[in-house]
């Protein structure tokens, strides 16, 4: 019965993570527009940084779930609650969402104190023609002129990973069900088996990622595109190209410098060949193999 009742209270609380979101859906509406402010005087921020009904509800279910959490510590002792890898996962998603909220409502402050500015010292009753100080006049800014560093910025995406890993807790529920059960927990099983396979996939990557930089990193604002010209995006090329989302002209120079680039097509080919056709493979079946010893297992 306690099972069912947690289960049914994370059920309600992803639904709250949905509703949250579905104001940006497209054709939805039940949340105010944030998009204007409720009169000519208001800090464009006061409106973007305030919580709404379903956040509220959020956060009085995060805060219920962290008593829980801290219950369980105190009963069963920190070393054994941290030997459970659905703890440590929840003990992760609490902590992100608490510093998530923490940032949004740093954000509400300082809106707030801009309000404050303007309620006391601007005259003016339309903020778009009043004269404000650098760090009042922030506050008036739409979205693409916030600072990479604004806690609102933080806070939406401390929020995207929260919600990514609240959805990933279902993985706790399933093995209560007869046709999901064997398939969650062949996942379980499979951690171990790519751990092993990263440490492989790690070196090749590595390797690779290396040589290229060091082979198109001289020619930085010669080629087509800026793959391989810095470590970053080497990182991003190969990385994608794993998906097949990196293009052949990445290996290619502006300059007339054939062995190069004929180099950097070996380089890349042989790359490819092996990290998708070789090891993506040998993961898949590495996969395989354990979901079939798990469902011919009687009990799992």
């Amino acid at each position: 019965m306690k099972f069912v009742a947690h289960a049914v209270s994370f059920t309600i609380f992803l639904g709250l993570l949905v509703v949250n979101a579905s104001d940006r859906f497209e054709g939805v509406k039940n949340l105010p527009n944030e998009t204007i402010t409720d009169h000519p005087r208001q800090v464009f921020r006061v409106k973007t940084t305030q919580f709404s009904w379903t956040e509220m509800l959020i956060m009085k279910w995060v805060l219920g779930m962290i008593w829980s959490e801290c219950k369980e510590i105190w009963s069963d002792g920190p070393r054994e609650y941290v030997m459970h890898l659905w703890n440590v996962l929840d003990f992760g998603m609490l902590s992100i969402f608490v510093a998530s909220f923490t940032a949004r409502f740093m954000a509400f402050l300082k809106a707030s104190k801009a309000q404050q500015y303007v309620d006391m010292h601007v005259p003016d009753e339309d903020l778009s023609n009043a004269s404000l100080p650098d760090e009042v006049a922030y506050f008036t800014y739409a979205r693409n002129k916030w600072r990479p560093s604004d806690p609102q910025i933080i806070s939406e995406g401390l929020y995207a990973i929260a919600v990514v890993l609240s959805f990933s807790r279902i993985a706790y529920i399933l093995p209560a069900n007869e046709s999901f059960g064997p398939l969650q927990i062949s996942l379980g099983r499979t951690v171990k088996d790519i751990f092993k396979f990263m440490v492989i996939f790690i070196m090749v990557f590595v390797a690779f990622m290396i040589g290229m930089f060091n082979l198109y990193s001289y020619y930085l604002g010669a080629k087509y595109n800026p793959a391989f010209t810095t470590v970053e995006e080497s990182f991003k090329t190969l990385f994608w190209s794993i998906f097949g989302l990196s293009e052949v002209i990445s290996v290619v120079l502006k300059y007339d410098h054939e062995f190069i680039e004929n180099i950097g097509y070996v380089l890349y080919g042989v790359y490819n060949v092996t990290m998708v056709v070789v090891l993506l493979n040998m993961l898949i079946a590495m996969i395989n193999s354990s979901y079939q010893e798990i469902e011919k297992m009687p009990m799992w």
